[in-house]
């Protein structure tokens, strides 16, 4: 890989994250060879004002939070809320920000992770109710979610239920057979429901 220096004074990035051929670390190598800005987590993500940036501009936030291991994800910003653009303010499709914008995700066409809304694969220490009724209704609009190969299970205790328009697709991909689990924790009802309207 080719080692760049970041933008904003941020530290040169490490080898590793400029292997474009490496599927985990191509969007912050992208970034760093298109010179895009960085930012180290979703709160910095949120709190930093856009007006730096003009509508379009691009930066790539390298994990959702310190150590939690979500692939870097470049975000575009755009003028007003995400509610103004029919979009929720996720923590992963979309974020407001502190100044009244907000950015919203670039995902590969290979689909969203879950660890980019802040799921955790820790086998029951977090309990993941919120963050993953936030993905999955992001995959009841007819986007395409991927799941990691990961050790641990992503795990929530509240039951998650979405409607589906006619004739739109629900489409959750892995990378074989127990390379992830999400176990469903709770004590009474149905883990997932999908309704077609």
């Amino acid at each position: 890989g080719l080692v760049m220096g970041g933008s904003g004074g941020s530290a040169t990035p490490l080898v590793a994250q400029n292997n474009l051929s490496d599927v985990s670390s191509a969007a912050t190598a992208l970034g760093n060879l298109g010179g895009l800005p960085q930012v180290a987590t979703n709160a910095v993500l949120i709190s930093a004002a856009t007006t730096p940036y003009a509508v379009g501009a691009e930066v790539v936030r390298l994990d959702v939070s310190a150590g939690l291991g979500a692939p870097p994800l470049a975000f575009r910003k755009q003028s007003g809320t995400c509610a103004t653009h029919s979009m929720a303010s996720d923590g992963g499709s979309c974020n407001d920000a502190a100044d009244g914008n907000s950015w919203y995700a670039i995902f590969p066409a290979s689909g969203a992770d879950p660890r980019e809304w802040g799921i955790k694969f820790d086998s029951g220490t977090t309990d993941n109710s919120t963050t993953l009724a936030a993905w999955f209704a992001y995959g009841a609009q007819g986007n395409a979610l991927r799941l990691p190969a990961i050790t641990g299970i992503a795990e929530y205790a509240t039951p998650i239920a979405e409607t589906l328009s006619a004739g739109s697709a629900f489409t959750i991909l892995g990378a074989g057979q127990d390379a992830s689990v999400i176990g469903f924790t709770g004590a009474t009802g149905t883990g997932l429901t999908l309704t077609v309207n």
